[in-house]
């Protein structure tokens, strides 16, 4: 029983209900999935609301569908993250291809901006935007944000941290996802899925926030601390070293000497009433890895550092695929395995130029070369560097290449050059040399190389050749091998820039300009440098006729007739 009215119309027809009632739709969650890694790449800028230490606020969040690996590249702005996703086309893993792969992201003005629309129309097949308010359908991407922030949001709490330290959070977070077995990838990491093994060093993790205590390594009192305490604040990948950050001085260092103590009801706040111990003498400057975040809010507190244990064998540099370190921060550190003074003047592979000025006993040693471009020296300097990336060309060490041919599965490694000033016995500059060396810190374990344990005589291996010499009277005789790494041969596949402003130091850097170098031999610095010259030395010596002695390690003497 009702009134009939046959001028109704249905709610669906009402302009009013449809004005007063309107709904959301739903959205499809049958969207088809793929597995094949670089097939499909998702990407977001996250809005952290806190400044990091380093002034920056936003990530721009990468992932892969297929093998679910997470890239972030932290940004001081929206508008940088047109350069970092440039960036992250160029080195990352993921076999990207201008045919197959497709982005997927939101309607950001950003990713609808006409620099990113290039970059994208070049190196990419397609690029899908999800409608305004429709989050649902870059699904993908934004429940990796939400796990993400609620495990930094986790770590920082539990550490008892500001939130401006989200951006270590947020790399600690990052490398733990990225190497976590998957059920949906039938128990395999992301990383696994895209090298295609598991990683050959393995760090052992530690929890965000655990206390710590880093060994002092420079010169203290006899009665000083031999330890600082401080808080875990993640793994330095690239040294497999472990960060730590002092609350008292707001920094954070990278070190392998680290001795972690158990949690405690007093360990959840870091004691600041601890003693200070200077330790930024020996520690080389690096910029700290972090991220910022929120549109209107800004943070005017000290800025804290990053120091690097000298100790170690290795810069630190980051994981690329984790964090961004500042090059010109970490390009005037010391280099593993080199020592300028173990060369001499017949060195054919080291620039040098005669010093006009023979009596100036005062001259500094550059450490970069934006230095040595504003000494008095320029001449000088400009002219060894010349010579000395000549002089790997002529001797086979390397070989340039344009940019554009390095395989996309390769990221070149940093370089630098080491200055250096050889002096007569009075002290007076005879010779301005250069040598040109890799950044072994940026090299990636499994990927990079493979081994770098290389033998070394004991000392009581040359105490016993010294006493049966003498028992025997035989004529002892030593060997120098110059430039020994040289001479080796590198298995692995390389590639190398050239050092940072190389380009700048005159018109005969100017061809350089656009190429990187293939390492066809071990140049200094490289990890396996020392382990490749080894099992060079150790062939040579068994094709000559020496055979090594069980009895002494690392030794070896001639068979019979060859002594």
């Amino acid at each position: 029983m009702g009134i009939d009215d046959r001028n109704a119309i249905s709610s669906k027809q009402c302009t009013t209900c449809a004005v007063t009632k309107s709904t959301r739709h739903s959205v499809s969650k049958h969207a088809e999935r793929t597995q094949v890694p670089g097939e499909r790449i998702h990407a977001d800028i996250v809005d952290w609301t806190a400044d990091s230490p380093t002034g920056k606020r936003y990530s721009l969040v990468i992932v892969d569908e297929g093998s679910k690996l997470l890239h972030a590249v932290h940004l001081n702005a929206k508008k940088d993250a047109v350069a970092a996703f440039q960036s992250f086309l160029r080195d990352t893993k993921l076999p990207i291809s201008p045919t197959t792969t497709a982005l997927q992201t939101d309607s950001d003005a950003i990713f609808l901006g006409a620099d990113f629309q290039a970059i994208v129309k070049k190196h990419l097949k397609q690029h899908q935007q999800s409608p305004p308010y429709t989050q649902a359908q870059n699904g993908i991407v934004e429940r990796q944000v939400r796990t993400l922030s609620d495990m930094v949001r986790a770590m920082i709490t539990g550490a008892g941290l500001d939130a401006s330290y989200w951006s270590l959070a947020c790399n600690h977070a990052l490398h733990i996802l990225n190497n976590m077995p998957r059920p949906s990838l039938h128990g395999k990491t992301p990383l696994q899925i895209v090298t295609g093994s598991l990683p050959k060093h393995v760090p052992q993790l530690h929890v965000f926030g655990q206390p710590a205590v880093v060994h002092i390594s420079t010169q203290r009192g006899r009665l000083q601390p031999k330890g600082r305490r401080g808080i875990y604040v993640g793994h330095n990948s690239s040294s497999n070293s472990h960060l730590v950050h002092f609350a008292d001085t707001n920094t954070v260092v990278s070190s392998i000497h680290v001795r972690f103590l158990p949690f405690s009801k007093a360990d959840d706040v870091v004691d600041e009433g601890e003693e200070q111990v200077q330790t930024s003498t020996t520690s080389s400057m690096l910029q700290l890895p972090s991220a910022r975040d929120s549109s209107n809010s800004t943070t005017d507190g000290e800025q804290p550092t990053v120091h690097i244990d000298e100790d170690q064998d290795d810069d630190v540099e980051t994981d690329f695929l984790l964090t961004d370190f500042d090059d010109d921060s970490s390009s005037d550190t010391n280099d593993a395995n080199y020592d300028p003074d173990t060369t001499d003047a017949s060195d054919t592979e080291a620039g040098a130029f005669t010093a006009s000025s023979s009596d100036d006993t005062s001259l500094t040693e550059p450490a970069s070369i934006k230095q040595a471009l504003k000494s008095q020296q320029r001449k000088q300097w400009t002219q060894a560097c010349l010579e000395e990336i000549g002089a790997m060309e002529r001797n086979g060490v390397i070989k340039l290449i344009p940019r554009s041919v390095v395989p996309r599965q390769h990221t070149p490694l940093k370089s630098r050059f080491v200055f250096k000033v050889k002096r007569d016995a009075e002290g007076a500059p005879t010779r301005f040399k250069a040598r040109w060396v890799a950044k072994g810190f940026s090299q990636r374990p499994g990927i990079d190389f493979d081994q770098t344990y290389a033998p070394t005589p004991a000392a009581k291996t040359i105490l016993t050749v010294l006493a049966v010499s003498l028992q025997r009277q035989h004529q002892l005789h030593q060997l120098d091998f110059k430039s020994a790494y040289l001479q080796a041969d590198l298995k692995e596949e390389l590639y190398m820039e050239l050092p940072p402003h190389f380009t700048d130091i005159g018109d005969g850097a100017q061809r350089y300009a656009g190429k990187v170098c293939r390492l066809l031999k071990p140049l200094y610095g490289l990890k396996q440098a020392g382990r490749a010259w080894a099992k060079k030395l150790h062939t040579f010596l068994k094709t000559n006729g020496w055979a090594q002695s069980n009895g002494l390690d690392t030794s070896k003497h001639a068979t019979a007739g060859e002594c």
